[in-house]
């Protein structure tokens, strides 16, 4: 499927139901698309990144399950799947106000000389290093590297770059790159040691900041 079909046939599929269902405000949450061992290239980075875009849709949600796939299509681990998947109807359905309902993100960038400060939705309470193993909750591991971050020189080059945590934002920079202007982040098919949550212990979402 076609990055931009992601979002069309999610806008299509919302606007259909909410027709025959007679509900308007009708809530549609989604699982983001998992990583697959099988596959190489970005295909499925770009199709996440659409599923982001999806989001802007009225009353639309995402789970994200990146720290959870395998080598199947569908995960084994279907019990957090469901709990993450739950959280948006318990919010945004239900009215439970106090409940974080998704992992940290992508909202907004700026460049801050030779580094980009990246900020996050749902990361009110900060971000946080981890590992996730099995059906364990998240086990923080401060201080650890955060791989699959790179960021884009003005020339349009991409380079491997490293990140820091500042609250509840991540700054990007790059030796070998003095004037950035975009991040990326898991922008891959099977991002390994994937390791950026929020404080609750959900993942941040893969995200390219200039699109596709």
């Amino acid at each position: 499927m076609k990055p931009f079909l992601s979002k069309t046939v999610a806008e299509q599929v919302a606007g259909h139901l909410r027709q025959e269902m007679e509900e308007g405000r009708l809530s549609g949450i989604m699982p983001g698309v998992l990583k697959l061992e099988a596959e190489t290239g970005d295909g499925r980075a770009k199709i996440r990144n659409a599923q982001l875009e999806a989001m802007k849709i009225k009353n639309t949600g995402m789970a994200v399950t990146i720290d959870i796939g395998s080598v199947r299509e569908h995960p084994v681990n279907k019990y957090d799947v469901g709990l993450r998947l739950s959280r948006w109807a318990m919010r945004h359905q239900y009215g439970a106000a106090d409940l974080v309902p998704s992992g940290p993100i992508y909202k907004s960038h700026k460049v801050e000389g030779s580094a980009i400060r990246v900020s996050f939705d749902h990361a009110e309470n900060g971000l946080m290093l981890g590992i996730k193993e099995g059906y364990e909750p998240v086990k923080p591991t401060p201080g650890a590297d955060i791989p699959w971050l790179s960021i884009q020189a003005k020339d349009g080059t991409w380079h491997w770059a490293k990140g820091e945590l500042d609250g509840a934002d991540l700054i990007v920079r790059s030796d070998g790159v003095k004037e950035p202007v975009a991040v990326r982040y898991a922008y891959t098919q099977y991002p390994t040691g994937f390791n950026l949550y929020n404080q609750n212990g959900l993942p941040a979402s893969p995200f390219s900041t200039n699109g596709y």
